[in-house]
């Protein structure tokens, strides 16, 4: 499959279209349109669904209620079940690139992934680091409060369980 710039493809998009296109048309117009959520989890009565632009100039969306946000990518994975890719190539289309014309290119070399020193002879091999067990353990407590929703829900699409995770 041919390669995709991704932030070629999102540069192109109409962010304020697409959520128009998937979310209604907005509330109010300018910095303070709002649209409804494009979670289909969130029953959003009232549109709290914004647009932004970063400080690098990349159009963003987030759901001030229940914390969803990204790119335009993310919206479509959102509100249409896509996967990643299959987004990225909607989009593409979109925006008047056909993914199937693209040159199909090696593009450059991937660097090699750092080797890893030996463990530190301090622990018993398979004793983790006491931070690393916090950070695990602090993640697992965010997942399942309302702002892990985006990442349980990605978890949940790539299969993991909730008794798994």
């Amino acid at each position: 499959m041919p390669r995709i710039d991704r932030d070629t493809v999102l540069e192109r998009v109409d962010l304020a279209e697409l959520a128009s296109e998937i979310c209604g048309p907005p509330r109010a117009g300018g910095r303070s349109a709002r649209w409804h959520c494009p979670n289909p989890a969130h029953p959003d009565e009232h549109p709290s669904m914004g647009l932004y632009t970063t400080g690098r100039g990349q159009q963003r969306w987030k759901c001030h209620a229940c914390g969803e946000g990204g790119t335009a990518i993310d919206l479509l994975v959102l509100s249409a079940g896509l996967g990643v890719r299959e987004a990225l190539v909607d989009l593409a289309r979109r925006v008047g690139f056909d993914p199937d014309d693209a040159p199909r290119a090696a593009g450059p070399a991937r660097p090699k992934p750092p080797v890893r020193p030996p463990p530190s002879a301090s622990r018993p091999v398979g004793e983790p680091d006491p931070a690393v067990a916090d950070f695990v353990a602090a993640a697992a407590r965010l997942l399942w409060e309302p702002i892990g929703t985006g990442a349980l829900r990605y978890l949940h699409g790539r299969g993991f369980t909730d008794p798994l995770l």
